[in-house]
């Protein structure tokens, strides 16, 4: 008994190395070699694969393409390829809209009951033809495969977020999942939920952030699955809602404006907060400094969650809350859009956060309050561009000397960004043109 405790524990030391220093397919490589359960679970979701896709569908003369959107602040992901394919006359566009489940205490997400469909209440702002995937009256799902689509695309690879009609295992019986992951890995961990094992069995081609990680799934696809979905790199579609930016308009009453994106848990074993450590003293600075503005935009689950462990009461974020509210130049940003802050933003304050890399392309410098130890290869050599500080005192430092204009770094950002960010034609673009060329080698 003892000796298998010990086993057990060893185990878990070395896959919590395995998924903080190790890329995932060299993690998936290892763990396959020294644990028969992990090689028994890659046999059962391979047995689950057939050869093919939408072997038994019915030729359309056209592309059909249908589009996913489950969660509004993820629209983002895959807004490009969707503008890129609804401007291409030789694509006929459906945008699907779905509610999200409810969360419950006891069961999480374990059920099938669904909230508001706040996805279509925000497609139909600029598509009037989205379709609302739910009747809540008659709780009946759209029938997606009524619209014989050639492509769907999804971009979380979370099936249990899913109703069982729209679960990727249900889709690739009568159309070609395309992947456009809503997160830019950045860290090694990243991956294993990006690129979950489960969800890549059933995708036929994922369209990856960088050539890094396409060539990471591409060895996974092939060596460790042995299934004939495809990976693929034209660009991250998001870095096109950045392409030919406006100047921002000059803002008589302040000189500059600095964004703080606080993370959301105390929690190191997924990078934890410096919120605790670092409020009072910005707060306090920007007291000082008026002529700055300050916008916090923390995590969405911030405030919730240190609620919900006690290490905030209400009493705590209402005072905090009330210092935005009374301060002419503070802000406290929850608008569901991220993009309009980025854009106005001249400086970041960042923890670990999926928008780094989105503060990186604006070209602006962001402050970095996380450790880079965790980083990809890939992702060190543009995270290696922004300031990282350690405490309080690298903090301000850093802060006073950007707000007085001293940004050392930004020649060489830009450079990396003209070099390795930026093509000629969109993300969106090129991903419709490679689904147009897979779509006529099929004939």
């Amino acid at each position: 008994m003892i000796l298998g405790a010990v086993k057990s524990v060893v185990r878990s030391c070395f896959i919590k190395y395995l998924n903080n220093n190790c890329d995932y397919y060299s993690e998936l490589k290892f763990r396959y070699a020294f644990s028969s359960g992990f090689r028994r679970h890659i046999g059962e979701i391979t047995s689950s694969v057939h050869d093919g896709y939408s072997c038994s569908k019915k030729r359309n003369a056209r592309i059909r393409a249908v589009f996913l959107c489950q969660v509004p602040e993820a629209w983002n992901s895959m807004k490009p390829v969707y503008l890129a394919a609804k401007n291409d006359p030789d694509v006929d566009t459906f945008l699907l809209a779905l509610p999200e489940k409810l969360m419950h205490e006891n069961y999480g997400v374990n059920h099938e009951e669904y909230g508001r469909n706040t996805a279509f209440d925000m497609c139909r702002t600029f598509d009037s033809d989205t379709i609302n995937a739910y009747n809540s009256v008659t709780h009946q799902w759209f029938d997606l495969e009524k619209l014989n689509p050639d492509y769907v695309f999804v971009i979380r690879p979370y099936d249990i977020h899913m109703p069982p009609c729209y679960k990727s295992s249900e889709l690739r019986k009568y159309t070609k999942i395309c992947y456009t992951p809503y997160s830019y890995c950045k860290m090694f961990w990243d991956s294993r939920f990006v690129y979950n094992i489960e969800f890549l069995k059933n995708i036929y081609v994922v369209f990856t952030e960088n050539t890094y990680h396409c060539n990471i799934i591409r060895r996974i696809l092939s060596n460790i699955l042995h299934v004939k979905a495809k990976a693929e790199f034209f660009g991250y579609p998001r870095f096109d809602l950045y392409r030919n930016l406006p100047d921002k308009p000059f803002d008589p009453c302040f000189r500059k404006t600095v964004l703080w994106l606080p993370r959301w848990t105390t929690n190191k074993s997924v990078e934890a907060t410096t919120f605790f450590k670092y409020k009072d003293i910005l707060i306090n600075f920007f007291r000082e400094h008026k002529d700055f503005r300050f916008v916090c935009r923390p995590h969405p689950l911030m405030l919730r969650n240190f609620l919900s462990t006690g290490e905030m009461t209400q009493h705590d974020v209402d005072e905090f809350l009330k210092i935005f509210a009374e301060e002419n130049n503070f802000t406290y940003d929850d608008t569901p859009d991220y993009q309009r802050a980025l854009t106005d933003a001249d400086i970041f304050i960042s923890d670990t956060s999926s928008l780094l890399v989105e503060q990186f392309i604006t070209g602006k410098p962001t402050i970095f309050c996380g450790s880079l130890r965790k980083f990809d290869p890939a992702s060190r050599k543009w995270a290696n561009l922004m300031y990282t500080v350690r405490d309080e005192s690298e903090l301000l430092k850093q802060l006073q000397l950007l707000t007085d204009g001293q940004d050392s770094r930004k020649g060489a950002r830009q450079q990396y960004i003209d070099a390795n960010m930026k093509f000629e034609l969109s993300a969106g673009e090129r991903i419709i043109d490679f689904l147009k060329r897979d779509f006529h080698d099929a004939d």
